[in-house]
């Protein structure tokens, strides 16, 4: 219910009765609806509006005075829905520094390696479930990628819904690429992931930042000799190599 507090005037220089009626307000109680009003004085009334279903709604109240005196005045109403405002915080597990709340940091990371243990948090503080679609952008732009995942070693996603009241965590899967004519074997990577939730304009951002490194490669040699010079054999020589690379390599 809305009420709603309303001066009732009869500019009359001597004491009148009143009577108020409705038409078309079944939705509309008036109180005092009926009464005495002094000379030069007013009556403060009560308009009571039931607001439930919505919409909107017109009435009349029709106003007579003792001095044969009629007022008719007209009373509208428009529900609206309520807003209900979006509260949610995003946190990070990595932090570049203790003062940047939302700048991940991704670590030391090798190129085609991917990195699976950084995350993002969000807390819904609000009455209503928020979904956030994630997508990432690299500074400069090139071929890494950076997928999104609601479990550890789930499935891939972009979209989350976190419900109220709720903490929902998003794991960050980056895997850096080595670009066309970059030769350098230690670089720092920037980008952002950006947070767009359903429903509204505004989008957050998450910056991430990694020291991408070249990896390491490790060779292990084993020769062998057997049997004597003297017995006329052949001498087995065994190379093994190990590449953490991933590359060709000639021995």
């Amino acid at each position: 219910e809305s009420v709603l507090r309303w001066r009732l005037f009869l500019g009359s220089h001597a004491t009148s009765q009143y009577r108020v009626t409705t038409v078309r307000g079944e939705w509309l109680s008036v109180e005092p609806s009926e009464g005495t009003i002094l000379a030069g004085g007013h009556q403060e009334i009560a308009l009571t509006a039931k607001t439930s279903g919505g919409g909107r709604r017109a009435a009349y109240l029709w106003v007579e005075d003792s001095l044969d005196n009629v007022l008719v005045v007209s009373v509208a109403l428009e529900m609206l829905e309520p807003v209900r405002e979006a509260r949610y915080s995003i946190l990070v597990t990595h932090r570049a520094e203790p003062g940047d709340d939302l700048v991940l940091d991704m670590g030391q990371v090798y190129y085609d390696k991917e990195v699976k243990h950084r995350s993002l948090a969000i807390r819904n503080d609000g009455l209503e479930t928020l979904t956030f679609t994630l997508s990432a952008v690299f500074s400069p732009i090139d071929s890494s990628t950076m997928t999104f995942s609601s479990r550890f070693l789930g499935p891939r996603e972009d979209t989350f819904p976190v419900s109220p009241g709720r903490t929902r965590e998003i794991f960050v899967h980056y895997c850096p690429r080595r670009e066309m004519g970059q030769f350098e074997d230690l670089v720092q990577k920037k980008g952002r992931i950006q947070l767009l939730r359903r429903g509204a304009e505004r989008v957050d951002v998450v910056r991430f930042i990694a020291l991408v490194l070249e990896p390491q490669m490790s060779t292990n040699c084993t020769t062998l000799y057997f049997p004597r010079e003297d017995q006329r054999a052949d001498v087995v020589k065994t190379l093994v190599v190990e590449n953490v690379r991933g590359t060709s390599l000639c021995a």
